[in-house]
């Protein structure tokens, strides 16, 4: 993992701390800082926002790597709904199917996820947000290959309380400010040769194959509720985002003429 990039004009430095800090220590591979030296606490929390594939490549939220019941690829469970940011402390985060290991506040999987920013842990205003999209990388990035750790800054100006965020991914690529349109690619880390890629669709599966019985759309990111992690007959108790890059193949047969 890079060294955060301290920036001299604002004298900050790196350390943060986690009011709901879980009891085992993981391997993450998004790490979120709070480099504020202010008072201001933030507050994120993960889900996907386009349909999420685990280690096998299965439309199925049922990690592969559970870790301190953090059973689901995304970022929560009952105890532990957000992530909580104190000024000038250490970093913590998600892990991700793909490395094989637990995160320390669980797993995210394969798609496209969105980190949501706020200053209260109710999430009632959000402040920002980010997009982060993994694409399939089997034959590309190697489990364990630290091109893939991710991390993400949090900066404020004092002088106008304005805030901005910064990333890098571990390697060559420079630290950047997050763009406008607010999406993080692994498949194009930066522009330097050898970082960036087509986007590889891959293998996934959508059906109720290879022990994959989640063949229900959406499944359901925000409940925990054991083996039935998707959608239910019951409207209310239910419901998913699919809002990003979805698109459903399917063979088309005529009537001949």
């Amino acid at each position: 993992m890079k060294n955060a990039v301290f920036f001299s004009a604002l004298n900050l430095y790196i350390t943060l701390v986690f009011s709901n800090s879980v009891p085992v220590v993981s391997t993450n591979e998004i790490f979120l800082t709070n480099l504020s030296t202010n008072t201001f606490t933030i507050y994120a929390r993960i889900f996907p926002v386009s349909m999420a594939f685990n280690y096998w490549h299965n439309y199925d939220m049922k990690t592969v790597v559970p870790n301190a019941n953090f059973d689901y690829i995304n970022g929560r469970n009952e105890n532990y709904q957000f992530i909580t940011l104190s000024p000038n402390g250490s970093q913590h985060g998600w892990g991700h199917e793909h490395e094989g290991n637990a995160g320390e506040y669980g797993n995210i999987g394969y798609g496209i996820y969105k980190i949501e920013f706020s200053y209260s842990n109710n999430f009632s205003t959000i402040f920002d947000s980010i997009l982060v999209e993994y694409d399939w990388m089997n034959n590309q990035i190697p489990p364990g290959d630290p091109m893939f750790d991710l991390s993400i800054y949090y900066y404020e100006n004092t002088l106008d309380q304005t805030h901005y965020f910064t990333y890098d991914w571990a390697g060559p690529c420079p630290t950047e400010v997050v763009p406008a349109n607010r999406l993080l690619r692994h498949y194009h880390r930066c522009d330097i040769p050898g970082e960036h890629r087509l986007k590889n669709n891959g293998p996934f599966i959508y059906d109720d194959s290879h022990n994959n019985t989640y063949a229900y759309l959406p499944l359901d990111m925000q409940s925990d509720c054991g083996d039935e992690n998707m959608m239910s007959s019951i409207p209310y108790n239910r419901y998913g985002l699919l809002t990003m890059d979805l698109i459903i193949k399917k063979n088309i047969t005529g009537r001949g003429f």
